[in-house]
């Protein structure tokens, strides 16, 4: 029950937030790694969080979210994809990073010929986007067609690097 974590927003008795401590949740046994010792934190992988609430009127509404553990030994690129993807004149790389990264976006032709790179970006632990003009290394434009695209991630965990790569497809279309 989450009733003892929910507070009210100052000056409104409408609408609060839920603050809960994951780190200190006590996982099932199963989880354990150490049987004598009990265990905090979620297990890695996938999880899905609902929540039912109710207002004063005992009305109900049910809200459901999924998120992904990871560890940080490891930077996860997810939900990449460029919009708007056909486009004319330019278009956007959207992506989320597990954790804070460097990123590098490469664009070639379908035959494998790099036309544009994009770097010296920053990426944040959350969803990131990159603009594109949509021009090739000479400040050209695109001929219409199916481009590849590669995002390109590295995060610095202590001595070691990590590294990420999704590839997608894009399509300029005038």
């Amino acid at each position: 029950m989450l009733t003892d974590y929910f507070n009210y927003y100052e000056n409104n008795f409408q609408a609060g937030k839920v603050t809960y401590d994951f780190a200190k949740h006590t996982l099932p046994r199963a989880f354990w790694q150490n049987a004598d010792e009990p265990q905090t934190g979620l297990p890695l992988g996938s999880h899905t969080l609902t929540i039912k609430a109710w207002d004063n009127f005992n009305n109900s509404a049910v809200k459901t979210s999924s998120f992904q553990v990871v560890s940080e030994d490891e930077l996860i690129l997810q939900d990449v994809f460029n919009y708007p993807n056909p486009f004319s004149s330019s278009t956007t790389f959207t992506f989320y990073a597990s954790q804070p990264c460097e990123v590098t976006v490469k664009i070639y032709t379908t035959r494998g010929v790099l036309v544009q790179t994009l770097e010296g970006f920053f990426a944040d632990a959350s969803m990131n986007q990159i603009f594109w003009d949509g021009l090739d290394r000479n400040g050209d434009e695109l001929a219409n067609g199916v481009y590849l695209y590669k995002i390109i991630a590295r995060a610095h965990n202590g001595d070691k690097t990590i590294k990420a790569e999704k590839i997608g497809k894009l399509v300029v279309s005038r």
